[in-house]
């Protein structure tokens, strides 16, 4: 039986972090809440058994702040790109062994854009190539979300963009996919859920789960180089040819992990079953549905 954890999750006041906040609370354990934006926070204070105000990741008392919260609870599940940057760089492994993220040589390789195309490159994985003409995808070197994002359609802001810190990838056209992957702790791939984005806005707004059998391939092989654990995001483009190209990783948990949630593949449990060395099973087989997701408001009696 898995143990009941005091877990801290960032972006704790995000519409996201809701239900992943209530869902990990009806697994039994404590969660505490931590977030930036001092206006949102009463979102996060109506689901979470505790929330503190952070200051942004790139403040200069972001690590003391979390070095005192981390050794305040059992489990770190972090959201932000940027903050998992931050504590790459401080280099204090038994800070980080307490982090739902792979190691920091793998989540490095995943976090930079520039630095993970180049990798995919040197090691035969489809990604989408770096590109010198237009339409094509700029992404910013660290960013998530679909945060500075840009298609580019003009000679001008192509050479824009090829003086700012990013790639400037293919535009490829065809369906995207997002994959969660959940892994042992010794880089094994233990199973994997696949959801067609149908409607995105930087985020997943409407996702449908598709059969992961012709996925499981590349994902186990993007497992062997780089040696992931616990549970982990892959973004990939299948063209008009069917062929897969790798968009991006997130080395952590997606927000949109509730997609495979609710079509019974609990990746949430099962990722703190490999970080509390339980047995990881899933006793019920996958439904094929369509989630449809939207915001809900909530009001602030002020």
């Amino acid at each position: 039986m898995t143990p009941h954890l005091k877990i801290l999750i960032s972006a704790g006041a995000s519409p996201a972090a809701h239900n992943i906040i209530g869902h990990l609370k009806e697994l039994g354990h404590h969660v505490h809440a931590i977030d930036a934006n001092e206006k949102a926070l009463p979102l996060a204070r109506s689901i979470a058994d505790g929330v503190t105000k952070a200051p942004l990741a790139n403040g200069a008392d972001y690590i003391s702040f979390m070095t005192d919260q981390i050794n305040r609870v059992d489990l770190f599940v972090p959201f932000i790109d940027e903050e998992i940057a931050r504590l790459m760089e401080h280099s204090d492994m038994d800070l980080w062994e307490k982090c739902l993220l792979p190691r920091p040589d793998t989540t490095q390789t995943c976090l930079y854009k520039k630095q993970f195309q180049i990798f995919c490159r040197e090691n035969g994985l489809p990604v989408a190539g770096f590109s010198k003409t237009v339409p094509a995808v700029f992404k910013p070197n660290l960013g998530r979300g679909g945060k500075g994002v840009r298609i580019l359609h003009t000679v001008s802001e192509l050479a824009e963009k090829s003086k700012a810190d990013g790639v400037i990838q293919d535009f490829i056209a065809g369906d995207e996919y997002t994959i969660d992957a959940l892994f042992s702790k010794d880089g094994g791939l233990l199973k994997i859920s696949v959801r067609r984005r149908d409607t995105a806005s930087g985020v997943s707004i409407i996702g449908t789960i598709v059969d992961p059998a012709s996925f499981f391939p590349l994902v186990e092989k993007i497992g062997r180089l780089l040696k992931f654990r616990y549970l982990i995001n892959i973004q990939v483009i299948q063209d008009r040819e069917n062929v897969c190209h790798i968009i991006e990783i997130n080395p952590r948990i997606a927000g949109s992990v509730m997609f495979s949630v609710y079509s019974g593949l609990d990746f949430l449990k099962g990722a703190i079953d490999v970080y509390t060395g339980e047995k990881v099973t899933f006793p019920t087989p996958q439904k094929k549905i369509r989630i449809i997701r939207y915001w809900n408001e909530y009001v602030q009696d002020l």
